[in-house]
């Protein structure tokens, strides 16, 4: 997950976790894709960013106090 790492585990990530909730955002099939699609898409997205901030910053959180702000910020945008 770091900015070092492999980027082919992101991929397959992203892949695992749209495919499992039906959305495929690299696709050319979401001519139709919903608000709530690309809010979720966008939550996706942004949790892995923080992830990989948190990484890079040494982990100063704990893993709980991280899964609560990602579950509190994918709150704010429903």
């Amino acid at each position: 997950m770091s900015e070092q790492g492999d980027i082919n585990f992101q991929k397959q990530l992203f892949a695992m976790i749209y495919e499992f909730c039906g959305i495929a955002p690299d696709s050319g099939k979401n001519a139709g894709m919903g608000t709530k699609e690309f809010y979720f898409v966008f939550v996706v997205s942004g949790s892995v960013g923080l992830i990989q901030h948190w990484l890079k910053d040494d982990a100063m959180k704990s893993a709980g106090e991280m899964a609560e702000i990602i579950y509190n910020v994918a709150g704010l945008v429903r």
